[in-house]
């Protein structure tokens, strides 16, 4: 068997030099460089070296033969001339060797790379007697080859210099030290190579045309290594709760879940009614220091019951039946939310019928959550404000309404700010405040129940018949601001993995549903009586002795539930960033102490934005009346998305007959498309400033989605798999070091590798072919987020799988290095490795016609250039890592 020490080369990998006369220095301490050959018989190795033809004079190499004994006598009958055996370009002799089954290792005794003295091999010669083979020196007038610089150059030139040999006091030999000529010849490609005319991939300009990989190749796996080899873990609460932990769990959901739901009934009634009271000399209520006259013609005691029925059927059809029934079934492994849903689906099946509209579906998604960011900015203005009219109303007057709008502002600044500071320590107040706020208005709607018994006539469908059949135009105008009573619904799917189904479904339905239900018909029996308090008529329906305390519970709910949507958004975006439809934000974990919460999220730069946004809302729009004119398009967005979102799991997930199918999309998908139409209204009244928040976030999304996808596909078409560079890789120079080149895609070779070739004419002796992987499943256990395995431990190329799930971003680079090096990566116990990201810089051609996609690249530029790069989103050590950038035509 050969025994090869050095670089650890490759196999078929050959040296570039030119012979050296035999050095007269002393021995170094050090073991010098050398290539060794123990054929398994003499005659075997005379053969061969008399069959190779010699047309290239080559570099002088000591060869150890193992006679099996200490006669000295049998070392003038081993000793042929081998010359030219480097220079040998005989491709035949080689197969012929190969064919008669002789030892593999005669190339390799020929290979050395790079000057690594890191990388041995792990196979020891024998302690054996050993006879020195020497090659006689060629003259001085041969004719000595070089390489040129390029990558596909050609045997031609002058002679390339190399050190003087260094003398092995071991063994008498003359061994060649070759890193100058490596670092003098820059791709250090064998001669044999060459002059056939081999061109190593590594080499070649990125401008270079080539063939494209066919699209079944390039799509041929249906997972990725990393989704493929982790198992997701448990969920993070377990299904089996006993009952302590179950009124716990509702207790918290109540605090967190429920905020918009339950600030609702404070503007709702009065948004709806309040167009039909204009300021003049009437009937009046005193107030906020103006006068209202009622239209009684049209606000009647039809109209009071037929809004109170329809408010209370929304609620009952959309939040009891489609979602605390069907929807919080559709959990991944225990999580909701809309990407929950969509990882349900078999999108990355490339035989499924799903597959091809997988895009269109992601960007349905990518609606989705752009209309609930929107929301995000709206919900904590209006829940704010309203609030504080309260105040302005209890203050008679003596609270101007400039007042009012500063004190909303003030409050609205110190929420948005605290949020850097985290939330984990108060949320344990949230519980109790929220619990607090619906016994009370729960306790106050039954009073102004006994007021007027007529009003629980709403249970009645056939009012809400009556209604529209009175004044259709004005019901539809009611219908598209009872959408605000289910603004909050989609915090019952988003936080299922917080709570799980059961506690969030026992929360709901024995504390919230029952207490807004009251609260809305008690507001309803007091406004069939006082139709002139339509100015607010939940803070007019208090009873004296309860205003003040119903005031500060009112503003608590409200920064509660505006909290509540600050926590979800941050949730959202980081949800989006691990599935890559998000830009890279800078984003920071805090870890929570609540036994039903995971954490919480903070994002700066978005804080900044719902802090300026909710900010400047308030002082645009004055009341909380004005704003709702705007609240609402997105929530039915994003309720038709998700009933889309669950049809399709039904139809190709769960396999439900058809009818089943058929029957949930002709009840609930009609019943969406219904209140976004009625919503629609609202584009007149400022309704477009939703849409246009809208489409700002998903534009945002879709170009840094869509982008990053081509890039990806255009990477694809040039990069290597493994195994092809295990083959390319033996015709370059290797340093020593170990280096984590990062991928973009899972199984290919970096494309930051190529151009570290490609630039620098070497690579390290140990290749790291890195990629984090975010899994469909939401969590993954700790014990398979990292996957090593040797692709070729004699060439040193390794590939390492980071995998995390999309509710988590916990990537620890330098973790799941310390662990590859204890599953076989070879590094010295001090060595640190050096992290080697890219950064792809797009620009559009010349030539493109298409304005929309000029007008995305452009922007994908500019969001790029802003956010954080991957060195930030792999959490990769600074001091450690290098980044390049790659200029890319799209």
């Amino acid at each position: 068997m050969a025994d090869y020490e050095g670089s650890g080369a490759g196999p078929d990998q050959k040296i570039a030099s030119t012979p050296v006369a035999e050095s007269n220095q002393p021995a170094k301490t050090e073991a010098p460089r050398r290539v060794s050959f123990k054929p398994e018989n003499t005659s075997t190795l005379e053969q061969v070296m008399v069959a190779m033809p010699s047309p290239i004079p080559v570099l002088e190499v000591s060869v150890s033969v193992d006679d099996g004994n200490s006669n000295e006598g049998q070392s003038d009958a081993t000793n042929p001339n081998i010359n030219n055996i480097l220079g040998s370009r005989n491709s035949e002799t080689e197969t012929n060797i190969d064919a008669e089954n002789k030892d593999a290792s005669l190339k390799r005794s020929f290979t050395n790379i790079g000057p690594n003295k890191s990388r041995r091999s792990s196979i020891k010669p024998p302690e054996r007697s050993k006879s020195q083979i020497s090659p006689s020196t060629p003259k001085q007038s041969d004719p000595l080859p070089s390489l040129s610089g390029a990558a596909g150059g050609l045997v031609t030139g002058k002679a390339v210099p190399l050190q003087p040999a260094a003398s092995d006091s071991v063994t008498n030999r003359s061994v060649v030290n070759i890193s100058s000529a490596a670092a003098h010849m820059g791709s250090t490609m064998s001669i044999a190579s060459q002059q056939s005319g081999y061109v190593n991939p590594l080499f070649q300009d990125v401008d270079v045309p080539v063939v494209k990989k066919p699209k079944a190749t390039r799509e041929k796996r249906k997972m990725s290594l990393g989704a493929a080899l982790c198992i997701p873990p448990p969920p993070r609460i377990d299904n089996n709760m006993n009952l302590s932990k179950v009124m716990k769990l509702s207790l918290g959901a109540i605090g967190i879940v429920y905020g918009d739901i339950g600030v609702s009934p404070i503007f709702v009634l009065k948004t709806i009614f309040h167009p039909f009271a204009h300021e003049a000399v009437g009937i009046t209520l005193e107030g906020a220091g103006h006068s209202l006259i009622v239209d009684t013609d049209v606000v009647n005691e039809t109209m009071i019951i037929g809004s109170v029925s329809l408010i209370i059927w929304v609620i009952t059809l959309v939040c009891c039946v489609k979602y605390i029934i069907f929807v919080l079934t559709a959990d991944k492994n225990g999580e909701g939310g809309t990407w929950a849903l969509i990882s349900l689906l078999p999108l990355e099946n490339d035989e499924h019928v799903l597959y091809k509209y997988r895009r269109y579906i992601f960007n349905l998604g990518m609606v989705a959550a752009g209309c609930l960011l929107a929301d995000g900015i709206i919900a904590p203005a209006i829940c704010v404000l309203s609030s504080f009219e309260g105040v302005q109303d209890y203050a008679e007057g003596h609270l101007p309404l400039e007042g009012t709008l500063a004190l909303s502002c003030i409050v609205l600044f110190i929420l948005f700010f605290t949020q850097k500071y985290g939330t984990s320590k108060v949320l344990k107040f949230y519980g109790p405040i929220m619990m607090a706020w619906f016994l009370v208005i729960a306790g106050v709607g039954l009073y102004n129940i006994t007021l007027n018994f007529r009003v629980l006539l709403a249970f009645s469908p056939h009012t809400i018949v009556q209604l529209f059949s009175a004044n259709p135009g004005v019901a539809f105008e009611i219908t598209s601001h009872v959408v605000l009573a289910v603004t909050g619904v989609e915090a019952m799917y988003a936080d299922l993995g917080h709570f799980k189904t059961l506690p969030i479904r026992v929360s709901f339905l024995a504390v919230v549903y029952p207490a807004i239900i009251f609260s809305y018909l008690g507001q309803g029996a007091f406004l069939i009586n006082h139709n002139e308090a339509v100015s607010h008529p939940f803070f007019n329906s208090i009873p004296g002795p309860m205003k003040y305390v119903v005031l500060v519970l009112a503003t608590l709910a409200a920064i509660i539930a505006s909290q509540a949507t600050i926590s979800g958004c941050f949730t959202l975006i980081d949800q989006g960033i691990s599935l890559r439809v998000f830009p890279n934000v800078k984003t920071t974990h805090t870890t929570a102490e609540t036994a039903g919460d995971a954490g919480s999220v903070y994002i700066p730069a978005f804080n900044n934005i719902l802090m300026f946004g909710s900010i400047v809302l308030v002082i645009a729009f004055k009341s909380s009346d004005a704003i709702a004119n705007i609240f609402g398009i997105g929530v039915t967005i994003t309720m038709t998305c998700t009933t889309i979102f669950y049809i399709l799991s039904m139809k190709y997930v769960w396999h439900q007959p058809d009818w089943q199918t058929y029957l949930f999309a002709s009840c609930f998908l009609i019943l969406d498309i219904f209140l976004f139409l009625s919503s629609c209204r609202k584009f007149a009244s400022f309704g477009w400033i939703a849409i246009l928040l809208s489409f700002g976030i998903f534009f945002l999304m879709y170009t840094w989605y869509t982008t990053n996808l081509e890039i990806n596909e255009k990477l694809h078409e040039r990069l290597l798999e493994l195994n092809e560079l295990r083959i390319h890789v033996k015709h370059i120079h290797r340093t020593q070091g170990t280096v984590v080149f990062v991928s973009n895609t899972d199984e290919d070779v970096p494309n930051v590798l190529r151009i570290c070739a490609q630039q620098l004419r070497s690579l390290p002796a140990n290749i790291v072919c890195m990629t984090a992987l975010s899994s469909t499943a939401p969590f993954i256990a700790d014990e398979e987020r990292v996957v090593f395995r040797t692709v070729d431990p004699i060439a040193g190329i390794y590939r390492l799988v980071i995998s995390y799930g999309y509710a988590e971003r916990s990537i620890n680079t330098v973790m799941a290095v310390d662990r590859a090096r204890k599953r076989g990566l070879r590094m010295a116990a001090d060595e640190r490795a050096t992290f080697v990201v890219g950064r792809e810089l797009v620009t559009v051609k010349k030539e493109e016609k298409d304005m929309f996609k000029k007008l995305r690249i452009l922007a994908y530029s500019a969001i790029s250039s802003n956010t954080e790069g991957k060195i930030d989103y792999f959490n990769l050590p600074p001091k450690d890592t290098l980044e390049i950038g790659n200029q890319m035509m799209l």
